[in-house]
């Protein structure tokens, strides 16, 4: 973004936030629409969890260095993604727990659950979620035949669901699919009383090496993927030089 922004342009975001009901222009990823409100204090977003965020942001360069890999293989060895590095891929999933964390502050809820801040503060606590990595070129591919130059930037798009239970502070289930261009996280919590014992295949923190998933053959999750899927078919239509009615006037012609 800050590329971008060097060249004189910048970015738009297309929330489905009420807040933002038209696209925000963004200057840089400082830009207030692109952060939460404030919901941690600069202790806790600052030197309390700066090894997960250094584990996040060395993952994501890994992955633009090995993207053949990626898309090839499946499954990846946590050994060599963080060799002689001071974190891991439990620090890494402490990230985007961190980001959930936030997340249920930043959607109203009165508190986040003690299980979830007991597992922020301890590495070597035991699991509470269950998370996956998935590949997912479909958009990346779009892109890259639109001839755009860097697909790996095409729009970060994080959908989360919630249930909660009537009456209570904070939810009972969260999920979240973290999109990183061509891969991403799927990150589910249960509270406890929704929750049974979580196998180690379905955690990432607990393995050696990360079974690589293609998000199509994920079985059914809750609608995460579906602005995802509209937005790449959107891109994919612009490419062959057609309208998103040219594909509803198809469809009601075979219809009738």
């Amino acid at each position: 973004m800050e590329q971008e922004n060097a060249r004189g342009g910048g970015s738009f975001l297309y929330s489905a936030d009420p807040k933002y009901p038209h696209p925000a222009f963004l200057r840089s990823s400082d830009a207030k629409a692109a952060k939460f409100g404030k919901t941690m204090c600069a202790e806790c977003n600052g030197a309390r969890s700066q090894s997960f965020d250094h584990a996040y942001q060395h993952f994501f360069d890994w992955s633009l260095a090995h993207i053949s890999q990626i898309r090839n293989r499946s499954s990846l060895s946590w050994k060599k993604v963080f060799a002689d590095k001071p974190f891991d891929q439990r620090h890494l999933i402490r990230y985007y727990v961190k980001n959930i964390c936030c997340r249920i502050v930043d959607t109203g809820f009165n508190e986040v659950p003690d299980e979830l801040i007991a597992f922020l503060d301890n590495i070597d606590h035991s699991p509470v979620i269950t998370s996956v990595i998935f590949k997912d070129f479909g958009l990346f591919d779009a892109f890259a035949e639109s001839g755009e130059s860097e697909p790996h930037t095409s729009p970060y798009i994080q959908e989360a669901l919630s249930f909660c239970p009537d009456q209570s502070p904070h939810p009972g289930t969260y999920y979240v699919a973290f999109h990183e261009g061509f891969f991403g996280v799927l990150v589910v919590w249960y509270a406890q009383e929704y929750r049974a014992t979580i196998k180690r295949k379905n955690s990432i923190e607990m393995r050696r090496n990360a079974k690589l998933y293609d998000r199509k053959r994920l079985g059914y999750i809750p609608p995460l993927f579906d602005k995802r899927d509209i937005f790449e078919q959107a891109v994919r239509f612009k490419n062959r030089g057609l309208d998103i009615m040219d594909y509803i006037d198809v469809d009601h012609d075979k219809r009738d």
